[in-house]
């Protein structure tokens, strides 16, 4: 049977619902996401199925510690930054990927400045104000 799952959501519910998808889809094999976003003239159905195959497994579960990571409700963005130029940054700097879902899998890790998933982070915050940088781990 064809399932179809749908809301109405705002950029946050977007990011997690993305996040999510790979474990909805592994319970509804054939669930077909949409989302119902915008408002007025800038409204529009957002096809979540489409949108985490294009992203692929790793980002689209990754995306909402990205989204945490670059600046949403809770946290702040970088300044002079918004989520285009970390979004640049992470399509130039892909290894963050790894950092981002680590955290999503293990939200209480503890964290030094001499492990990785920091050193991944430190470099993909560089790279969002230079994306030219030299700088390494």
């Amino acid at each position: 049977m064809h399932q179809l799952f749908g809301t109405h959501c705002r950029h946050r519910r977007v990011a997690i619902l993305i996040g999510k998808y790979h474990s909805l889809t592994s319970q509804h094999q054939m669930a077909a996401i949409w989302v119902a976003f915008g408002t007025g003239k800038n409204f529009m159905y957002l096809d979540i199925n489409a949108i985490c195959h294009a992203l692929g497994k790793d980002r689209s579960t990754a995306l909402p510690m990205f989204h945490s990571f670059t600046g949403c409700d809770t946290t702040s963005a970088f300044f002079g930054k918004g989520k285009k130029s970390a979004w640049e940054a992470w399509n130039a700097y892909v290894e963050v990927t790894e950092a981002f879902n680590n955290f999503m899998n293990h939200p209480y890790m503890t964290v030094t400045v001499n492990c990785k998933q920091f050193q991944l982070l430190e470099r993909f915050t560089v790279i969002i104000y230079n994306k030219t940088s030299s700088w390494t781990l």
